[in-house]
């Protein structure tokens, strides 16, 4: 097993120490400089593992994509430290391509682009014709369960990862993918909720995904939908979530912060964003979630886990490409970590 000493850039033939789940995605952005950004590597496990390596740890990503994915954008970039071995190829052909707009971070838009790059007076890019909705790929379905990844970890060797983050994904796998995990002895599980099952109907469903979870990590605006009728007050919803077996809830505000809720010491924190200009909103919740991931197995210290996680959501900000984030140095990271560390509430 790799151990997590002091973390280098130059391992790139050191076995993943964390796991990433989630998807991968041809990304399409016009950022809130209006400069367009077409055919770039991207979605949430990207983004996520991107956050990990920042901070120099050995990441693996497991996902599914259709065997027109265009792997080599991937082989070709800049960071090391990131494995594409759990990457599985389907034989058939989905579209992987997101588009988005500004400050349209939550999803990507799902109707024709051509008039938001007119409207941005921006070269429509010949990739992105025939583009129009995201619902007929597959691997998006909130209903579909998938196989992979859900009985052996391939290849074998991710079996010696110390730690997973679980990006946003349907019910049913958050749920399942735990259990195949922990029969790997990786007891360190972190969970990005998807939108589609935080709603009010599902509450009886949520000790059997939050028992055992070392981190419950959902956007502050579906935490409020999951909460709905139920209370108006974020703090006693952390509570809750966190009575229902979860040891830490981080509640993510994208750029007004995070708020942790730490179920061991009865503590609440308020980390405020790092300051930067953003220029990209995309992915950097993933981000956030890669970079808590990353320290709290260094630290177990869920805030200065948050605050790492801040750190890595800050990098995404200024920066498209999540391939190009990865490549940051730890020691830039760190210095950022020490700075924000005096911004921090505890209420």
């Amino acid at each position: 097993m790799t151990t997590s000493g002091s973390p280098s850039k130059k391992s790139e033939h050191r076995l993943p120490e964390f796991l990433v789940f989630g998807n991968l995605s041809r990304n399409f952005i016009i950022d809130l400089a209006d400069k367009a950004h077409n055919d770039i590597p991207g979605g949430s496990a990207l983004f996520a593992a991107a956050g990990i390596r920042c901070w120099g740890y050995p990441v693996g990503i497991v996902c599914e994509v259709g065997e027109d994915f265009p792997l080599e954008m991937l082989h070709k970039s800049y960071a090391t430290g990131m494995d594409f071995r759990g990457v599985k190829v389907l034989p058939q052909a989905i579209d992987a391509r997101d588009f988005y707009v500004g400050s349209n971070a939550d999803a990507p838009l799902q109707e024709n682009p051509i008039p938001h790059y007119s409207a941005h007076h921006l070269p429509f890019p010949t990739s992105l014709l025939g583009y129009s909705s995201q619902a007929k790929n597959p691997l998006r379905d909130p209903n579909a369960v998938h196989p992979h990844g859900i009985g052996i970890l391939t290849p074998q060797d991710y079996q010696q990862a110390t730690a997973v983050h679980l990006c946003a994904m349907n019910y049913r796998l958050h749920v399942q993918i735990p259990v195949m995990l922990r029969k790997s002895f990786i007891n360190i599980i972190t969970i990005d909720p998807s939108p589609d099952y935080m709603l009010p109907k599902n509450w009886d469903n949520l000790p059997a995904l939050l028992k055992d979870t070392t981190a419950f990590l959902p956007h502050e605006k579906d935490i409020v939908a999951l909460f709905q009728g139920r209370s108006n007050d974020i703090w006693e919803m952390a509570q809750a979530l966190a009575e229902l077996g979860c040891d830490f809830i981080v509640i993510r505000r994208g750029l007004k912060g995070q708020y942790l809720y730490d179920g061991y010491a009865r503590k609440r924190y308020f980390i405020p964003a790092y300051p930067v200009k953003a220029t990209n909103l995309v992915g950097t919740g993933d981000a956030f979630c890669g970079g808590f991931l990353a320290n709290y197995k260094k630290s177990y210290d869920p805030l200065e886990a948050c605050l790492a996680g801040n750190i890595s959501s800050s990098l995404a900000m200024q920066s498209e490409n999540p391939l190009f984030m990865a490549d940051t140095m730890p020691g830039f990271c760190q210095a950022r970590k020490e700075s924000l560390r005096l911004m921090v509430q505890t209420l």
